[in-house]
C-alpha cells in the first residue's frame, strides 16, 4: 500500500492531553507533517481542556440550551505516533486512525 500523505480534507486523529484522540480534518499543510486542521470536540467531556496550540477547547456558547463549541481550530499540529499523555503546554500532536 502506498505511503500516506496530509491533504487538505484529510482526516486524522488529534490526540488530547488525556492521551485519547478526537477526529481532526486538515486545513492546510505546512510540512509532510505538520498542518493546521479543525478538531471536532466531544461537547461538554472536552470542557475545560486547553492545549498550546489549540483555540478554542469546548466552551459554552452562553446560549439557553447550554450548548459547546463543537469544534477547535489546531495550528502546526506536529506528527507523533507513540500513544502517550502530553504536558499541557507541548501543543497538539496527530496520527493517521487505527485501520478497524
Amino acid at each position: 500500500m502506498a505511503e500516506q500523505r496530509l491533504s487538505p480534507g484529510r482526516i486524522v486523529h488529534s490526540r488530547m492531553p488525556d492521551g485519547s484522540c478526537r477526529p481532526c480534518i486538515v486545513v492546510r499543510v505546512w510540512s509532510p507533517d505538520t498542518f493546521n486542521g479543525v478538531i471536532f470536540l466531544d461537547g461538554s467531556n472536552d470542557s475545560g481542556v486547553t492545549v498550546a496550540n489549540v483555540n478554542p477547547l469546548a466552551r459554552k456558547t452562553g446560549d439557553a440550551l447550554g450548548a459547546y463549541t463543537l469544534t477547535a481550530w489546531v495550528t502546526s499540529a506536529k506528527h507523533q505516533e507513540e500513544i502517550e499523555p502530553l504536558p499541557l503546554a507541548s501543543g497538539t500532536t496527530w496520527h493517521w486512525p487505527e485501520r478497524a
